[in-house]
């Protein structure tokens, strides 16, 4: 895997299932300071699009090291204006 798409999110669809839930549970307005975690998140595009719709500060954490790596990566060709508010974290469980 060189690069994450949609073809890796094995649970639903962003655009067509969860981005109507976030506009209806969690309004924009109360977004600015809101922390999400997407833990397990792999090589999902899901904090990539909550970041992009505004849904505050976003940061994926998985024990794959190799898809945190993949998407640290990934960040540093997104839009500037996002990239504060993502963010990756590999972790390790002993």
């Amino acid at each position: 895997l060189s690069e994450p798409d949609e073809r890796n999110e094995w649970f639903v669809d962003y655009k067509q299932h969860l981005q109507p839930l976030f506009e209806k549970y969690v309004p924009k307005y109360n977004t600015p300071s809101l922390n999400i975690v997407d833990i397990g998140c792999g090589v999902s595009l899901l904090c990539e699009s909550l970041v992009s719709d505004g849904y505050g500060y976003v940061t994926g954490i998985d024990i794959a090291e190799s898809a945190i790596n993949l998407m640290n990566q990934r960040i540093l060709n997104i839009d500037k204006t996002l990239q504060p508010y993502l963010r990756y974290i590999h972790v390790c469980i002993v």
